[in-house]
């Protein structure tokens, strides 16, 4: 028991301790309403926006000369880029660090899920480019990554 504090000053501490704890828990029970309303307001959200912002790009057959090859990898990237978490994974922040050994800063954003690209551009290619890509399938299709990464299929289509 601690010197000098009578049984009714102790009576009180504890009374005044269950006060804020009540208080805390009241904040905390808000916070966590409040929580849930956004994350619902959120779900609404999403449920109401389109589907997809960008089309997916259309068959690439590879008859075609260097330039429509271009075109396609470009109009690809540019739909993988916007499909969110179906083909991309989330990376959160990092902060700045300064002094040794110093780190920049990285924004939050999508990145691209590489294999999921590459095998989504190579589902995108029909007849000759099919061809192509077939024995790159094989390697999908037996739990393997065809491509170390998706710059090294681009290098590989521009062939």
């Amino acid at each position: 028991m601690a010197a000098g504090l009578t049984p009714n000053q102790i009576m009180n501490m504890i009374h005044a301790l269950g006060q804020q704890v009540a208080n805390l828990t009241m904040q905390v029970t808000t916070v966590s309403t409040d929580m849930q309303a956004i994350a619902q307001q959120l779900v609404e959200a999403n449920q109401n926006r389109p589907a997809a912002y960008v089309q997916k790009p259309t068959e690439w057959e590879g008859t075609q000369g260097s330039t429509e090859a271009h075109h396609f990898l470009v109009a690809f990237v540019n739909w993988a880029s916007s499909t969110g978490g179906s083909m991309n994974q989330w990376v959160p922040a990092v902060a700045a660090q300064i002094g040794p050994p110093a780190v920049a800063a990285i924004a939050a954003g999508w990145r691209a899920d590489e294999l999921k690209w590459i095998k989504a551009a190579m589902n995108l290619m029909k007849g000759p480019a099919c061809s192509w890509a077939l024995p790159y399938l094989e390697v999908i299709r037996t739990g393997g990554a065809p491509f170390p990464t998706y710059v090294d299929f681009e290098i590989a289509f521009n062939k």
